[in-house]
């Protein structure tokens, strides 16, 4: 009621503030909890002037009222704050948290020995908790309606998503003793929840309880708790200051079709302002290094969370020197938590160094010692089976779409990394989820390993000529594995690949009832925090149709008709073979291949279309870049300024003529 209050009283006196809308929550805890919301409704309406929406909270069948209750209670009540918000267009959401919450928040974390990050405690501006997978609340729904049909960067392979609900907290500095006496200065009551009484409810009850009851040590009091918050969450934004500062500097390229990263990691002393030198100061460079590492990581992860203690012995493999002495006296090693210096997964992400030359240093580019390849971790058993990694779209009906583009249909996101809706209206469930090893070995190789096909796998191979194309331009070609895979289910059982929809690659010869009138989809890549650059700076290109095309032609003029592609399933991020360093980008050098003499051989130039067997295998270029290159070679005589006749005419004049 204090925090509807204030801001009642600041949009009486300045103009141009927003209206509010007051949403409460009835936990259905108590048989009375319906008429005290209503209640406060009313009192919003009649004595503040505010629009009022009450919440009711649906608890699951299982749960009983005395097992978690507060963290059961904490998640719904979330999950049901973001659906409103997002009914009601909400994007900024102020809840009434106030200094004696806060202070309750450090006391449980204290208890719990979650120490350090963990006693910031709540803070004042963040996106909305407990609504991971929700469109339009959890970090989505900010793109314009004219950008849904095309990316608002011509040069993307589709969008990436922006938006969400961010949550404020403006009261968190001032303890409730004083935010009651302002409601009774402005007449208004204060309303609070009963079952906050109950001191055997939840621990947060018990220590709201001595905390009112009982005289705790100075150090224990509430302005002594909200001093240490304070103070805790000052130095983490400093140490995120000092990373993003970094981040904004780090050469890096994000290829959202597959999820996957490379990125240059600044040197061990950009960590710190001044010489390394105590272990205080490998200790500050270390936490810096923790959120430049997470900052990364959360653009190609599939998680919500990161791990913090992983996370942390993560930062030791890639900066080994920032170990302490004392530290190093106790023996004490960071591969012993099961990660590899030069190959670990932390976070759902797998961390390998770039051993290729490095996209970032032209055409005498050479391996770096920073760089590092970042992609999803191989999925686990359990997760190929969960129902977020099978999502099942059933037919809508109704007539066929006059466009490609979904008319409506839910949003889910897939992977923790895509966002993806489907408007079916074929007669048949359509299944999104990754192509397992067998599915991926038929596609290499036209037959499965080591037996005979099944039905499934002789569809998937009279349907995929082009998903092997799409799948011969992506290097490294672990990277293959997780990407999201259409299937339509037959009344049969059979899954019949249909399409893959980052890649844009469909299916070519099925039944004409799956035309893409019938089906359809759209793909968003999750949102990510790009720093001061911009998305066109960090995103490469990717894969077009027209790249798919081209690779799946050529392959048909050399063998005179339709013939397989092959597909690299040996290739490492290190093997020599793979020349091609990343999807979106052209490796300058050249592989050199030797005579039995040893001498260099003689290869004669070849076009676009006339490429060696070892570059078809991991083609990770674009045909357009080539041409556009090629073209300028060609017209070199050209860039003067040439006459034609009395008239002069310009290289772009000369060009558009020929």
């Amino acid at each position: 009621m204090a925090l509807a209050t204030l801001y009642s009283q600041a949009a009486a006196t300045v103009p141009y503030m927003p209206k509010c809308h007051g949403l409460i929550i009835d936990h259905r805890a108590r048989p009375e909890s319906t008429e005290e919301a209503e209640w406060v409704a009313q009192q919003l309406r009649w004595k503040l002037g505010m629009e009022a929406s009450i919440i009711p909270l649906t608890w699951p069948e299982e749960h009983h009222p005395a097992e978690r209750f507060e963290t059961e209670a904490r998640k719904l009540r979330y999950q049901a704050l973001g659906q409103a918000c997002k009914e009601k267009r909400i994007k900024l959401l102020m809840l009434g948290h106030h200094a004696d919450d806060q202070a309750e928040t450090i006391m449980m974390r204290l208890m719990n020995m979650r120490l350090r990050s963990g006693l910031r405690g709540m803070q004042g501006v963040e996106w909305i908790p407990e609504c991971y997978g929700m469109y339009g609340a959890y970090h989505s729904g900010g793109l314009h309606a004219e950008n849904t049909k095309a990316p608002d960067v011509p040069n993307l392979p589709y969008p990436v998503e922006k938006g969400g609900i961010q949550i404020v907290r403006p009261l968190l500095g001032f303890e409730k003793s004083r935010l009651i006496a302002t409601c009774e200065e402005h007449g208004t009551a204060w309303a609070e929840d009963k079952t906050n009484q109950n001191r055997t409810l939840t621990s947060r009850n018990a220590i709201r309880h001595i905390f009112k009851n009982h005289q705790l040590p100075a150090a224990l009091t509430i302005k002594s708790l909200m001093k240490v918050s304070q103070r805790m969450q000052a130095r983490l934004e400093s140490h995120k200051r000092e990373a993003y500062k970094l981040i904004d500097n780090c050469p890096m390229k994000l290829d959202i079709q597959t999820g996957a990263l490379i990125v240059r990691f600044p040197p061990t002393e950009a960590l710190l302002g001044h010489p390394i030198v105590t272990d205080s100061d490998k200790y500050h460079a270390r936490n810096t290094a923790y959120f430049l590492l997470e900052r990364f990581a959360e653009l190609v992860t599939p998680r919500e969370r990161a791990p913090r203690s992983q996370l942390a012995n993560a930062v030791l493999q890639i900066y080994p020197s920032l170990l302490s002495e004392d530290e190093t006296e106790l023996g004490i090693d960071p591969t012993r938590s099961g990660i590899s210096k030069n190959n670990f997964c932390v976070f759902g992400v797998w961390w390998r160094p770039w051993s290729q030359p490095s996209p970032f240093d032209g055409l005498t580019s050479q391996p770096h010692s920073q760089d590092w390849l970042l992609s999803r971790q191989p999925l686990d058993p359990h997760e190929k089976d969960s129902p977020e990694a099978n999502i099942a779209f059933p037919p809508t009906g109704g007539p066929l779409s006059l466009t490609n583009t979904p008319a409506g249909g839910d949003w889910h996101l897939f992977d923790g990394r895509f966002w993806i809706r489907v408007d079916n209206r074929t007669k048949c469930e359509i299944i999104l989820r990754t192509l397992n090893d067998s599915e991926l070995h038929v596609l290499a190789h036209n037959k499965p390993p080591g037996r005979k096909f099944t039905v499934q796998e002789i569809s998937l191979v009279a349907s995929s000529r082009y998903h092997r194309a799409a799948l011969a331009l992506i290097n490294p070609t672990e990277l293959r594995r997780h990407l999201p895979a259409l299937f339509l289910k037959a009344d049969s059982g059979e899954e019949i690949l249909l399409a893959l929809p980052t890649l844009g690659s469909r299916s070519t010869n099925l039944d004409p009832s799956l035309l893409p009138r019938a089906c359809s989809w759209e793909v968003r890549y999750k949102k990510c925090n790009f720093g001061r650059r911009s998305v066109e700076d960090i995103v490469v290109p990717g894969i077009r149709n027209v790249h798919i095309e081209a690779e799946e032609q050529r392959y048909r003029r050399e063998a005179g008709g339709i013939k397989r592609l092959k597909l690299r399933t040996d290739a490492l991020a290190g093997d020599e073979g793979m020349r091609d360093a990343f999807p979106g980008f052209k490796n300058a050098e050249k592989e050199v291949r030797l005579t039995r003499e040893g001498r260099p051989r003689r290869e004669k130039k070849r076009g676009p279309l006339e490429m060696s067997e070892s570059e078809r295998e991991g083609l990770a270029t674009f045909l357009e870049e080539d041409l556009q290159i090629r073209k300028r070679e060609s017209y070199k005589l050209f860039e003067e300024p040439k006459k034609e006749g009395s008239r002069r005419i310009s290289w772009a004049d000369f060009e558009s003529r020929v």
